[in-house]
């Protein structure tokens, strides 16, 4: 509807501001968003590898999830994480593989075949979609990290 406005030249745009609308009471509520130069630097200078990413979101994948109070728990396992290598925090506590889900396929020789696989990125959707590539590819014993890295640098923090 804002982009419409300001082609056409309609009305006020709400440039600046976020409209939030209850559903239940029909009211709405117009609230300012200021300006961040340093967050649309930081966003900007991502610029290129934002661009660059494929990410494909499918919520219909086939997968194992795990705690990592049970992931933890294994015995035999590779931890691998599918983040950027640029990507914080690093969990360096569990010596993971760092294998970017982009170059997965392009890796799948670092993968320990003997051991259970714990895939983790930061919030889970791309360890799911990890261990859909890695089933596809024959390879089995695949877990996706509940949660993400945080989860396993909390689990540390607490103990």
């Amino acid at each position: 509807n804002e982009v419409l406005k300001l082609i056409l030249g309609l009305g006020n745009v709400l440039s600046g501001k976020l409209l939030c609308y209850n559903a239940l009471s029909a009211e709405t509520i117009s609230l300012t968003v200021n300006k961040s130069e340093l967050e649309i630097n930081k966003v900007l200078s991502q610029k290129d590898t934002f661009q660059d990413s494929q990410e494909e979101f499918n919520c219909d994948i086939n997968f194992n999830e795990i705690s990592v109070e049970k992931a933890l728990q294994k015995e035999n396992v590779q931890f691998i994480d599918v983040r950027e290598t640029y990507e914080l925090p690093k969990v360096d506590i569990i010596n993971p593989v760092q294998i970017p889900l982009s170059e997965l396929e392009q890796h799948l020789d670092k993968i320990d075949a003997e051991k259970e696989k714990i895939i983790f990125c930061q919030s889970g959707i791309r360890s799911k979609k990890a261990v859909a590539l890695l089933q596809k590819n024959k390879i089995n014993n695949c877990y996706s990290l509940k949660i993400g890295a945080l989860a396993i640098l909390e689990h540390y923090n607490q103990n």
